[in-house]
């Protein structure tokens, strides 16, 4: 996902200059309430939770595994020969995003959402996804700090706590922030059928004591949208100021960023496009190829403008139909790119370049490595990926497969 770019360049700077007013968070320091949204949270004094032990295997052949404990919102460095970081979120995870990168600084953030606490395991993503939460149940955003300075760590640093049941899916808008104090917008879906979006803090402007700081999800977000049929199954951005949501009626539905911060929530795209769940959305933004970069160049402000006609969107149903469609056009005939032999819960799609990479309930990661825009079919929604309207094998030409 390019940063900064979109329709409108107003609606960006005002997106850009989005800030946040830390005394409209309410904190909470009363662990009795935090509970209720991280249930196994412990301190030294009252000794330490149960820990859950974790093997990662070893980089070379012959090699022992090395064991790590993770207490709950515990993260530690992984063995020196793979690098990185693990984190215990103490929960089912749906849904994981990085905060858009700033100029300067060694800070990222990461937003991860699930399903809550208690959330039993057994039940279907086809029953989670197609249910309404009718009364309010506790969940919770873990925002996660990772510094890549001189010294790497990683850590827990803010908890926004909600009651607005699980997280099914949350992106943050691909704008990079002027505003001190804001990590950036944020977007999420719930399991009360809403569409959530709200400016995040940055944890130290709103911290009044050492670790992860507990705020509750802002009353008077930037927006709140109510599905008008079924609930909202999956989003994207389709750029910095257009938002893309698929609901579990198998419609795609699409807002401008400028007409929702002024409070009107009329979308610019709603199109039935599958007859059940939207599992995944991702979007394509034509001519952004690194062989081909994007028509227009960034200005002088640093915003670089696309159409709505660069815009296409790639959807993935309950089905396990691929389905395109072009926001400037969404009423015109859709044909499915791939029509799988068999109904398959795919989980997540993501359309880099044109190209198609998806996972399948065979635990296996799949490539449609011919380029999904490259053969001229219809003019608007081209739909050749090196395979007609047939489900082949991962061996067959045009696919790749990683388990």
């Amino acid at each position: 996902m390019f940063i900064d770019v979109g329709l409108d360049e107003d609606t960006w700077t005002q997106l850009r200059s989005v800030s946040v007013d830390p005394g409209s968070l309410a904190t909470e320091s009363d662990l009795d309430v935090v509970r209720k949204y991280l249930p196994n949270l412990g301190t030294e004094e009252e000794g330490a939770v149960a820990a859950t032990m974790l093997k990662v295997g070893a980089e070379e052949p012959g090699s022992d595994d090395t064991e790590l404990r993770l207490r709950p919102f515990d993260a530690q460095p992984l063995p020196e020969a793979r690098g990185g970081f693990i984190a215990n979120v103490d929960e089912l995870v749906t849904s994981i995003d990085w905060a858009p990168a700033r100029d300067a600084t060694h800070t990222d953030y990461i937003a991860a959402g699930g399903l809550g606490p208690g959330s039993a395991g057994s039940v279907s993503m086809g029953v989670l996804l197609s249910k309404r939460v009718r009364e309010p149940m506790p969940g919770a955003v873990h925002i996660w700090r990772l510094d890549t300075g001189a010294e790497c760590a990683c850590r827990l640093d803010m908890v926004l706590m909600h009651d607005f049941g699980r997280c099914l899916a949350l992106r943050w808008c691909p704008v990079s922030t002027t505003q001190a104090g804001c990590i950036g917008i944020l977007a999420a879906i719930f399991g009360d059928g809403h569409l959530r979006v709200c400016a995040v803090p940055e944890p130290n402007a709103i911290r009044r004591h050492s670790g992860p700081v507990y705020a509750h999800w802002p009353q008077r977000g930037l927006a709140d949208i109510h599905a008008p049929y079924g609930v909202f199954t999956a989003l994207d951005w389709a750029c910095g100021d257009v938002l893309v949501a698929g609901t579990s009626r198998g419609s795609v539905i699409a807002w401008h960023m400028d007409a929702v911060l002024a409070g009107d929530t009329a979308p610019i795209v709603h199109h039935q496009l599958h007859g059940e769940d939207i599992r995944s959305i991702s979007v394509y933004c034509v001519g952004s190829a690194p062989e081909n970069d994007l028509n227009n160049e960034r200005n002088a402000s640093g915003f670089r403008r696309v159409d709505l006609a660069d815009l296409q969107v790639l959807t993935l149903g309950i089905d396990g139909r691929f389905r395109q469609l072009l926001l400037q056009s969404p009423t015109r005939l859709n044909t499915a790119i791939e029509y799988p032999s068999r109904r398959t819960p795919v989980g997540a799609a993501y359309w880099p370049y044109g190209s198609c990479i998806y996972s399948e309930v065979d635990k296996a990661l799949r490539l449609l490595r011919e380029p999904v825009l490259s053969a001229p079919r219809d003019p608007w929604i081209r739909s050749t990926v090196g395979i007609e309207h047939a489900y082949a094998d991962a061996e067959a030409p045009g696919r790749q497969q990683w388990n």
